[in-house]
């Protein structure tokens, strides 16, 4: 099954790479160098395309030689071309299907004008012959600009996605945060917890790329480090998963504290808490752990993410809920309350219950923000989501919804990789 599945895939962007030839041949077929551009092309083509099919069929295989300097950026162009395609593609089609539709439908509107109206269209185009001539012209620029715009979508959205792959540690943004928390005993007063979620270990996130966040998270010297869901996305990567947070846990003096997401439970929520919990990580599974600093105490509370009702809204937040009230009856209500919980949704029923602060992941932050505006449609996230991206504070509790350290999708726009930091007053 998974081959034929893997074959699809192959197909389905083969086909789009096709289309994509027939629509560039066009353009340059007169050109000196076009045999050069058509043997470029396919060459590329083959490479990546049976790079791509070994990779996943023999991954265990060859999975170990990925690191290699010389390697990882192809392998990286490599993983951002087919997804870039895989995830244009419709686009692409549904411009070119509605552009022949509306050719068809103008075509017909001045059939139909010539044959009711011929005697009135003539005199028309008479008297608006300039302004015609003008018009058409305009119209034509138009169209041509659109369609080099989407024949050049895919290379343009690749080199974005190749950039976000190879960040340093100067592409991830640190957000500080200062947190006032009522009934804080003062032996936890400057506390630092630092936040990352959404790291996606994987194909995509390893190796370097780890190397580089560890680095940055070691700068922040935090006294705790959460991490809200969506950990790791192969278990291929189990062990580099682990030898990540068991370095980082060596500099985490009240140590790592986690919940599992979404993608956690797509692997296999048990191996993945088994891999973090040999990483010196506490696991939190709709449960409770006391945080202990001088005289001082915390409640830190974390959920399971709902995943049978994933794709059930009303479901999965009722669930969501029953894991909540459970939990909640663990804690000492006479301490603070931390709450971890992957998905910020479920925000609306923790801010009604004496919760201090509430941090999530999941949104990923929109990932692609043309505007600072939250709650404009141009920051992605707000179409889909209430709260999505950053601080909120209703009824008396604070969330903080982070965007993520990693990705699945390798393309962010003014919304980088994230690790946030909380100083508790």
């Amino acid at each position: 099954m998974f081959q034929l599945i893997l074959l699809g895939i192959t197909a389905y962007i083969l086909l789009f790479e096709y289309i994509l030839f027939r629509r560039i041949r066009s353009r340059f077929y007169q050109k000196k160098w076009y045999s050069l551009f058509v043997k470029l092309y396919w060459s590329i083509i083959l490479i990546t395309q049976s790079y791509f099919f070994i990779y996943i069929l023999l991954q265990k295989n060859v999975g170990s030689y990925i690191d290699i300097i010389y390697i990882m950026p192809f392998h990286y162009f490599v993983l951002a071309w087919q997804y870039t395609l895989a995830f244009t593609f419709p686009v692409y089609a549904l411009y070119f299907v509605l552009k022949k539709l509306y050719i068809k439908a103008n075509a017909y509107y001045k059939n139909l004008l010539k044959t009711n109206n011929r005697q009135n269209i003539k005199n028309l185009i008479v008297e608006k012959n300039e302004k015609k001539k003008k018009i058409l012209s305009r119209k034509a620029f138009f169209k041509k600009s659109a369609d080099w715009a989407f024949d050049l979508m895919p290379f343009v959205i690749t080199t974005g996605a190749y950039g976000t792959m190879m960040l340093n540690k100067e592409h991830f943004t640190v957000v500080e945060n200062k947190i006032k928390i009522d009934n804080l005993h003062r032996d936890f007063q400057g506390l630092r917890i630092a936040q990352i979620a959404d790291i996606h270990i994987g194909s995509i996130v390893n190796g370097e790329y780890l190397k580089v966040a560890e680095e940055a998270i070691n700068e922040i010297k935090a006294d705790i480090l959460v991490v809200t869901g969506d950990i790791i996305d192969n278990l291929y990567y189990a062990k580099e998963a682990q030898e990540f947070f068991y370095r980082l846990s060596k500099s985490i003096p009240m140590g790592i504290h986690a919940v599992l997401g979404n993608h956690d439970f797509f692997v296999n929520p048990q191996l993945v808490s088994d891999t973090l919990t040999n990483a010196n990580v506490n696991v939190i599974r709709n449960d409770v752990s006391l945080l202990k600093r001088g005289n001082g105490k915390l409640n830190l509370l974390g959920l399971d993410y709902p995943i049978f009702y994933r794709r059930q809204r009303e479901k999965r937040m009722q669930m969501a809920k029953k894991f909540f009230y459970e939990s909640l009856k663990k804690v000492n209500s006479q301490d603070p309350v931390i709450l971890l919980n992957h998905h910020p949704d479920e925000f609306v029923f923790f801010r009604e219950e004496k919760i201090d602060l509430v941090l999530a992941g999941h949104t990923h932050g929109g990932q692609v923000c043309f505007t600072k505006d939250r709650e404009s449609p141009l920051s992605f996230g707000s179409n889909f989501y209430r709260y999505y991206k950053g601080y909120y504070f209703e009824n008396g509790t604070h969330l903080y919804v982070n965007q993520g350290l990693g990705h699945w999708m390798p393309f962010r726009v003014n919304c980088p990789p994230e690790i946030s930091v909380f100083e508790l007053i």
